[in-house]
């Protein structure tokens, strides 16, 4: 009989393979290294991600078009791992994700993962909470913003 952890760890390895094979082998560069392994923390806390605040509008109203589109990625790339309440699956419930994590976090953490698990202290907590990484999946800017606008649209 297979523990509750040995399920999840098989999802996730399921996951991985499943996001490997859909992105066609296509591998997303980060401006710096990262190496899996323990935390550093000795990381500065501070630190200037790749994504601003500025490279990001949003509306008042939540972009359906976006929304629309991001849903169909969440459901491609981030519901093997992520539920949209407030439930675990591998990695935390996003509800309320845009209520509780800033636009540029949250994307940057979809698009720079590796980035802020070693540099952004709420990733880090977050890793302490979870013991385990998101995979680092493809995705451009553009399908990260359409993300964020499905997330923002899920927290109404």
């Amino acid at each position: 009989m297979l523990t509750n952890t040995s399920k999840y760890f098989i999802l996730f390895l399921f996951a991985c393979y499943a996001i490997a094979c859909k992105s066609g082998g296509q591998q997303q560069t980060e401006p710096e290294p990262y190496h899996p392994g323990p935390l550093d923390a000795t990381a500065p806390s501070v630190f200037s991600p790749p994504i601003k605040e500025s490279d990001i509008t949003l509306g008042k109203n939540i972009n359906l078009q976006l929304a629309a589109t991001g849903e169909t990625l969440y459901n491609t790339k981030c519901k093997v791992c992520h539920k949209l309440n407030t439930e675990t699956l591998v990695g935390p419930g996003l509800k309320n994700i845009t209520k509780r994590r800033a636009p540029v976090w949250v994307m940057n953490m979809m698009l720079y993962t590796g980035m802020m698990l070693q540099n952004d202290p709420e990733a880090k907590k977050q890793y302490e909470i979870f013991k385990v990484t998101m995979p680092n999946i493809p995705l451009t800017n553009e399908e990260a913003r359409n993300l964020l606008e499905f997330l923002r649209k899920n927290d109404k």
